[in-house]
């Protein structure tokens, strides 16, 4: 027996060559620090002390496990089904000595996909699911470290009936070429791109599709869905299925190039100048009236088209901001309480920009016309003091 006293003060007790069982052991460690003698009590990694009795429970070399006989299974397409496949009988040393063991499962071909898993009393289960129709086995083997791997007998899953396709939403979308939907539900082109092509989601097999464009001044579409942006303008593409029903989309065709999503930030103006919100976010500092107006808006370097088309606040009852841009951020009048919090967040053109906002009425405002308003509060006051003093 061996004691080490760490830097930290702690005592460490090494016991070579225990045995795997129970046993009986004497112990009383005494330290003297000027007058003082204590006694540390003794504790045991992967094991126990109860009244001196130390128990050792030894790191498990073999996965004992007591397999059940699974009983063949049926089950239709897109439904699930649990596996039974027994017990691990000495899970408990495997958790009580922090050795994990993994459950993998392996099914005989595609049609079903199976999951296995291991509950806290080391039961073990696989979960499938039917896809195609077909009979398949499925097995778990069990793993851990400095153990010999397991692998259950296998069970018989038979799938009734394939998984049913969910039908595609029949709608217009742009296959190729670059487009975005604005919050207003225009989809946005770029003349730039000049070309780009629609196409049809959801059509079954053998709907043909006819394309027609309302402007084709604007933007002219061919019996291929390839559409052709000559000048900035609105238009409606309409899309006629075979089977006689029509869609619709309202597109909008801009000059030039669409910004590119690297080179957008989000902007404001404190100083009355335009610059990058910093990391930290804004505080707003809220008016009399209740309510403060933070100017934004997005920007890129490159001068290119900027698509709003999602505007989000983490908790919206303390701001709002408009889909144009710029466009204030609003802080509303039923949430000035300070400390609160937002995050807004925008997205445009795929991209995502963010920003913290928070209401605080104490903070020196930064905006220009609370600055101005506070200079001519302060005129004033000094033109009063004057004509008293005279």
């Amino acid at each position: 027996i061996t004691f080490v006293v760490g830097k930290d003060g702690a005592i460490t007790m090494n016991i070579a060559n225990l045995p795997n069982e129970s046993f009986f052991f004497n112990y009383t460690v005494e330290l003297e620090a000027k007058t003082d003698r204590t006694t540390t009590p003794l504790t045991v990694v992967n094991g126990t002390v109860t009244n001196n009795v130390v128990t050792i429970t030894a790191i498990p070399t073999t996965i004992n496990f007591t397999a059940a006989t699974v009983a063949d299974t049926s089950l239709e397409g897109g439904k699930t089904a649990t596996l039974d496949f027994g017990t691990i009988a000495n899970y408990a040393d495997f958790t009580a000595t922090g050795v994990a063991v993994t459950a993998t499962a392996n099914v005989s071909g595609e049609g079903i996909t199976a999951t296995a898993a291991i509950d806290g009393n080391g039961k073990v289960t696989a979960t499938v699911e039917g896809l195609v129709k077909g009979e398949y086995t499925v097995t778990v083997t069990l793993s851990a470290s400095g153990c010999t791997s397991v692998t259950t007998a296998a069970a018989k899953v038979t799938v009734t009936s394939d998984k049913p396709v969910v039908p595609t939403e029949k709608a217009i979308v742009v296959a190729k070429g670059t487009a975005y939907k604005g919050i207003k539900g225009v989809t946005q082109l770029a003349k730039a791109e000049q070309y780009v092509t629609f196409s049809v989601t959801g059509l079954t097999e053998g709907q043909t599709v006819t394309w027609k464009s309302s402007k084709p001044a604007y933007v002219s579409i061919d019996e291929h869905g390839v559409a052709t942006l000559k000048k900035a303008g609105k238009a409606t593409i309409t899309a006629t299925i075979s089977d006689g029903s029509k869609l619709t989309l309202s597109v909008n065709v801009n000059k030039g190039s669409f910004a590119d999503p690297a080179n957008i930030t989000l902007q404001t103006k404190p100083n009355n100048k335009w610059v990058d919100v910093p990391a930290e976010g804004i505080t707003v500092v809220p008016k009399k009236s209740g309510q403060k107006s933070v100017p934004s808006r997005l920007d890129s370097t490159d001068d290119g088209k900027i698509v709003i088309q999602k505007v989000e606040f983490s908790d919206g009852t303390i701001a709002s901001r408009a889909g144009d841009n710029p466009s204030p951020i609003k802080v509303k009048k039923t949430s000035i309480s300070d400390g609160k919090t937002t995050t807004l967040t925008i997205t445009a053109n795929g991209a995502q920009c963010s920003v913290v906002i928070k209401v605080d009425s104490g903070a020196k405002d930064v905006y220009l016309e609370d600055i101005i308003a506070e200079i001519e509060e302060i005129v004033e006051i000094e033109e009063v003091e004057e004509i008293e003093a005279e």
